[in-house]
């Protein structure tokens, strides 16, 4: 086990075929990183700052298991609850947050408030022009270090615009209050989960596969993490093939690819 310094991390960065002109969204574990000198905040630093110029970061701050109980999404302090990196991006003054009082989303570099812009017009998590569904349209590359495709947000974005029945009628009343202190409404639909409540996204790993061998991932590492580098752009065509593939069958719903026609032959 090693411990990585910044400019390790870089190297790594540039070893996952990412480019300084690249959107990259980060999903990550920071126990399956390692021991990093500087820890978490080195992580973001590293991200950031190689794409400062020309890219574009992007580092999920999701909300949804505190916003759905206090029905209130603090842009400055509502934590987010998926891991230390996240939680420690929210306080960078350089960054801004996407108003979705759910699925929130940090932005740093040159683009990140044109980016974000109108999140707060979204009723769902994952809806269509959001921060996740236009992945995408910008080529970004999903960085899924340490952690599997049950963490690909992305995926929750293409499920929800190909399955409009996926969003509930519910509703929670989400107040967001935001950095000057004033307060604006923010209702929002959930997505209709599985039985026992758990959600959809504990089917996703079984994409992987085929994402594989269709070149929408590729693998590497990060610190001590495995690391799938997934093309949204190509990962989006395959799973709407799949979709297609299979009418009348909910795809997101268990873990079966019932029809694959063609995809799973070699190019």
């Amino acid at each position: 086990m090693s411990k990585y310094n910044y400019e390790e991390l870089i190297e790594q960065i540039k070893n996952m075929g990412i480019k300084p002109s690249d959107t990259v969204i980060i999903h990550s574990s920071m126990k399956s990183i390692g021991d990093v000198e500087g820890g978490a905040d080195t992580v973001i630093d590293a991200f950031k700052d190689y794409l400062a110029e020309e890219g574009l970061l992007l580092i999920p701050a999701l909300t949804y298991k505190e916003t759905r109980k206090t029905l209130l999404f603090d842009i400055e302090n509502t934590v987010p609850c998926i891991g230390i990196i996240p939680t420690l991006a929210i306080k960078r003054k350089d960054g801004i947050r996407s108003i979705n009082p759910t699925h929130s989303i940090m932005a740093f570099g040159k683009k990140a408030e044109e980016y974000v812009a109108g999140e707060e017009n979204l009723i769902s998590p994952t809806a269509k022009g959001g921060c996740f569904d236009r992945l995408a349209d910008v080529n970004a590359k999903i960085l899924l270090i340490g952690v599997g495709q049950e963490r690909n947000t992305f995926i929750h974005a293409i499920d929800e615009i190909n399955n409009l029945h996926r969003v509930s009628n519910k509703v929670y009343q989400i107040k967001t209050k935001l950095k000057d202190g004033s307060i604006i409404d923010t209702p929002h639909h959930p997505l209709n989960h599985t039985k026992e409540d758990l959600s959809v996204s504990h089917h996703f790993p079984k994409f992987e596969r085929i994402l594989f061998q269709k070149g929408a991932i590729k693998y590497n590492t990060f610190g001590d993490a495995k690391v799938q580098v997934c093309d949204a752009k190509r990962m989006k065509e395959v799973i709407e093939e799949l979709i297609r593939l299979n009418p009348g069958y909910d795809l997101f719903m268990d873990d079966n690819i019932p029809n694959t026609g063609e995809l799973t032959r070699e190019d």
